[in-house]
């Protein structure tokens, strides 16, 4: 008669078979990982390549030399409008003025710049009222950085006033008695000393393209 293996036998041959499966599967799935690791980084290393032949013969690089690109793909390049100060509420702005309705004030603004040319242009004049704003000038009084030589420029609006406009007509400011002249850095007070008869108005139909850059809550 033949002799039954006990039960304990066959189920521990049953587990060494299962883990040797395993063992099998782990060892394939290992070795097909490893391949793919590699044949992924030849990819890559060719990739690499490609792109830098493409550089060296003028693909990216060559819209690298051109410089960075800017809004809509343009060419960003380096050229702004040299800010100006000026006081509005009592507070500085920034603004550029390209262009004037006057030569001899372009000349001036010109060289107040250092050179940076303020261009002259006639049409400037014949802009309605209702599309103009004011800027206040200062043709005599305190010395200062302003285009005439005295105090800093005032405007009596900004971005976000409802009465806001780009281009300004000149209000020349003058007072009456130099020696009693002060800093004025707001509308509401040029106003006041006009009312009080210390300052007087003068207006030479002058306009100037002077949009503003910054100025208190908000810049371009």
């Amino acid at each position: 008669m033949s002799e039954t293996a006990p039960a304990s036998v066959h189920s521990g041959w049953r587990w060494a078979t299962i883990a040797l499966a395993i063992a099998l599967v782990v060892l394939a799935v290992g070795t097909w990982w490893t391949y793919e690791l590699d044949r992924g980084g030849a990819m890559a290393s060719q990739a690499s390549g490609g792109m830098g032949a493409e550089d060296s013969g003028g693909g990216m690089a060559a819209d690298d030399s051109d410089g960075a690109q800017g809004m809509g793909g343009m060419p960003r390049t380096d050229v702004r409008l040299p800010p100006v100060p000026a006081y509005y509420e009592g507070e500085r702005l920034f603004f550029a003025h390209p262009a004037v309705s006057d030569s001899e004030i372009a000349t001036t603004l010109t060289d107040m710049m250092g050179g940076s040319p303020v261009l002259t242009e006639p049409s400037l004049s014949d802009v309605p009222d209702e599309a103009t704003a004011e800027v206040y000038v200062f043709a005599n009084g305190i010395t200062g950085p302003g285009p005439l030589g005295h105090q800093l420029d005032v405007f009596p609006s900004a971005p976000g006033d409802f009465d806001h406009r780009s281009l300004r007509e000149v209000v020349l400011v003058s007072w009456e008695d130099e020696s009693r002249a002060r800093e004025l850095t707001s509308a509401a007070e040029v106003e006041q000393a006009e009312t009080a008869g210390s300052v007087s108005f003068e207006r030479p139909g002058v306009v100037v393209n002077a949009p503003v850059l910054e100025w208190p809550g908000g810049q371009r």
